[in-house]
């Protein structure tokens, strides 16, 4: 999952964290958001953002764009990145 934004940097690098297939004991982890699939962001079963294992990641190593999340859902992950970086 891309959670950067394109204007920042001058590499050719994003920072991402991971998806997983998501399992219900997650839901006691607060670095953990779990993502529905639906239409917008191209997803066929529930996952999870592990957001405890943020990486920068280059441009090279990426496929395709199978969707988007809302602005709910980004929030989301953006306070749970938060909260493991402690700001």
């Amino acid at each position: 999952m891309v959670v950067s934004v394109d204007s920042m940097g001058k590499l050719s690098l994003s920072i991402v964290a991971p998806l997983t297939e998501w399992d219900p004991r997650f839901a006691a982890y607060p670095w953990f958001v779990e993502i529905k699939p639906n239409e917008s962001n191209g997803l066929d079963k529930r996952d999870g953002v592990d957001c405890f294992q943020v990486k920068s990641m280059s441009h090279e190593r990426f496929v395709q764009k199978i969707g988007v999340l809302s602005s709910a859902q980004m929030e989301a992950i953006v306070f749970a990145i938060r909260l493991c970086i402690g700001g």
